[in-house]
């Protein structure tokens, strides 16, 4: 159509000739992810009470998914396969395989946030143990232990695009069942083994800290650093059990453990690489330091979002 015949019929008749507004793209709602982590955790014994050092070590995998409900609402799952090892100073030690499953959902309200998690763990653990009292024996127990935990995190950040600090307060509650079990030997006759009621044990902890958080970008995307500082307090940090010896019905004693430490500084350090629309690459260290207690660990997470 000529241009000035096109531009007449525009005018009187504007509502067939206006131009519709683009269409806008669906936002991204999925993201997908996977995760790579590794720890260690050493708590001093004391000798005072007759408890050993304890040196633990932890590895695993672990991937997810989220869902995008709104701007400010998400929703997710993860699963994680990995497994520990511990040793008390040479006289036991023992290793456990872990499955975990978990879900999460966080809601953002402008600059704060409110978050959620529950998880649960499933472990198949074997510990093994040495005694020379009366001839070499060496004793093994096999027990699945079972963890339910919850936690809630709240926070507010300040700042700008650029640069932002963000306080925050947590509560969680861990809640470790014990079956009970008894040990079997596998060298030598088993005079001191050892049976083990069924036992559940919660632990609640609180945390107060904050994040401070700044970001580049760079020639291959955005690259994100974050920092937290932060304070936990654990209300339960007894170690104890009451063992009794199979040949000796009745005999019964308490065995106290490694204590670790009920307030501990927390530190992370984390950075976020964003190579291009829908990915990111975050590698991150957290760390806990007690007085006589110390956990350093480390993840690697790839995540993908369309």
């Amino acid at each position: 159509m000529p241009s000035e015949a096109a531009r007449a019929y525009a005018r009187a008749m504007p509502g067939l000739y206006t131009k519709a507004p683009p269409a806008q793209a669906d936002a991204p709602r999925w993201t997908v992810w996977g995760a790579a982590y590794g720890g260690r955790s050493t708590v001093d014994g004391n000798a005072a009470v007759g408890s050993h050092d304890l040196d633990s070590r932890a590895w695993g995998i672990a991937a997810g998914a989220d869902y995008r409900l709104s701007t400010g609402t998400l929703l997710g799952f993860a699963l994680a396969g990995g497994e520990t090892k511990w040793a008390t100073g040479g006289l036991g030690s023992g290793s456990s395989d872990v499955f975990q499953a978990g879900l999460y959902g966080s809601h953002r309200y402008g600059p704060g946030f409110v978050s959620a998690a529950l998880a649960y763990a499933w472990h198949d653990a074997t510990t093994t143990r040495s005694v020379t009292i009366a001839g070499p024996e060496t004793l093994e127990g096999r027990f699945h232990p079972q963890v339910f935990a919850a936690r809630l995190e709240t926070g507010w950040r300040f700042g700008g695009p650029t640069l932002g600090f963000t306080p925050y307060a947590a509560g969680q509650v861990q809640a470790l069942r014990m079956p009970g079990f008894s040990e079997t030997a596998t060298f030598g006759a088993g005079n001191f083994a050892l049976s083990y009621a069924d036992e559940t044990v919660t632990v609640p902890r609180s945390e107060l800290g904050a994040w401070a958080d700044t970001r580049f970008l760079t020639g291959s995307g955005e690259l994100i650093l974050r920092g937290r500082a932060a304070w936990a307090h654990d209300f339960k940090t007894d170690r104890s059990l009451t063992p009794t010896f199979q040949a000796l019905p009745g005999g019964s004693f308490v065995v106290t453990g490694a204590t670790a430490d009920a307030d501990l500084a927390l530190v992370s350090a984390a950075a976020e690489w964003r190579i291009g629309p829908g990915m990111a690459v975050i590698a991150k260290v957290d760390g806990e330091l007690g007085e006589t207690s110390r956990t350093l660990a480390g993840t690697g997470t790839l995540r993908v979002t369309w």
